[in-house]
């Protein structure tokens, strides 16, 4: 079963619209077209938000989806896995998470890849949340509360992912960076 079909039938269990489970989790009404037809995956903060809206956990919606094994030991990805999961911001901002069962993991690594002028949402973890950052290539802009941080290949910076923060390609390549949050969010 893939996450598209988990989210439309959970939604059809509830004899919810569309537009109702957009409005209760807070997603635009053609985000959630799109991952209920395949079109997009979404990101772990869209499935809390759908999980949070349907009244299961993060667990539920995802036990069962191809390529996710929560009960089971480790499953190894490389490039070419079926296994590996992308998610978009949009159309320049993407995450591939650089391991499986992220749910049992202590923490969340991910690539980002920002093509230029691209961005994630502005993100707000919950406290005790951390978060470190690695730029592999080109320049990104980051943004933690009312400061912003120019980082260029081989910067890092590590801070409290509890404050608002949101990373930008001010760059004019594609730029690459490695993230780790720790704890996972459910």
């Amino acid at each position: 079963m893939t996450i598209a079909e988990k989210i439309r039938n959970f939604r059809e269990q509830r004899s919810w619209s569309q537009r109702e489970l957009a409005k209760r989790s807070e997603l635009a009404s053609g985000t959630l077209s799109h991952l209920e037809t395949g079109k997009f995956r979404g990101d772990l903060d869209t499935h809390q938000k759908l999980a949070r809206a349907l009244g299961i956990t993060l667990g539920e919606l995802y036990r069962g989806v191809e390529g996710l094994d929560l009960e089971n030991g480790s499953t190894p990805i490389s490039p070419s896995s079926e296994a590996v999961e992308t998610f978009r911001y949009n159309e320049k901002a993407q995450a591939i998470l650089l391991a499986t069962q992220v749910l049992q993991k202590p923490f969340l690594p991910q690539l980002l890849r920002l093509q230029p002028g691209g961005q994630t949402h502005r993100e707000q973890n919950r406290l005790g949340c951390e978060k470190w950052v690695f730029v592999l290539q080109g320049v990104i802009e980051i943004q933690i509360g009312e400061q912003s941080h120019r980082l260029e290949p081989y910067g890092s910076i590590f801070f409290k992912a509890s404050e608002p923060h949101q990373l930008t390609n001010s760059g004019a390549s594609i730029a690459e960076c490695i993230t780790v949050t720790s704890p996972v969010e459910v």
